[in-house]
């Protein structure tokens, strides 16, 4: 029994030809479906940022004016909106290493 590929091999070589046959799953995937799901999950947390972003400022209004609530939802929109920047510009590398591969 084998439990390894060890050439690439079709799908169609893998049904007829004994040194394909492995008892791995095949599954193909290309280009366009890893830009998918890079593109869902990046998407997923850039929402929750925004969701997080929402929820800093609503703290900031309700601070009444007491310097340290102020501080630490001013801080917390900074490092939410650095990370979007983050999530955003790797979402644009992503789109263009895979585009041009």
């Amino acid at each position: 029994m084998r439990f390894a590929q060890v050439k690439n091999c079709t799908p169609d070589q893998a049904k007829t030809d004994p040194s394909c046959q492995t008892t791995l799953p095949t599954i193909s995937a290309d280009g366009a479906h890893v830009q998918q799901l890079l593109q869902l999950f990046l998407g997923i947390v850039a929402a929750l940022t925004l969701i997080y972003i929402i929820i800093a400022a609503i703290r900031f209004v309700l601070s009444q004016g007491e310097p340290d609530k102020i501080s630490k939802a001013r801080n917390s929109i900074i490092f939410a909106a650095i990370g979007l920047a983050i999530i955003l510009s790797a979402e644009i590398i992503v789109t263009f290493v895979l585009n041009s591969i």
